[in-house]
């Protein structure tokens, strides 16, 4: 993740940073520019501290080349529903 962008309100935080996705090659041939784009996320203060409010992933879709191989790993990192907030800790 890179250039991290953060909003305070208080009781909210909105955070935004660059996601670069890379995979190496399985016979280690090299190293491949997967796809690039942004993770949007949300928290918020609760009684029992800050707990993840919501995780987007916003891939840049002009540069996605995610083999299909790999797209359960990307799949993964799109965090929880907005619904089901989660600890960070």
């Amino acid at each position: 993740m890179t250039d991290p962008h953060v909003e305070f309100d208080g009781e909210t935080i909105r955070q935004s940073s660059r996601l670069i996705f890379f995979h190496k090659e399985p016979d280690g041939s090299g190293v491949t520019l997967a796809t690039t784009g942004w993770y949007r996320d949300e928290f918020v203060r609760t009684g029992d501290g800050w707990k993840t409010r919501r995780r987007q992933v916003q891939p840049d879709t002009a540069r996605s080349r995610v083999p299909p191989r790999f797209a359960s790993q990307v799949a993964s990192i799109r965090g929880p529903p907005a619904s089901k907030a989660q600890s960070t800790t």
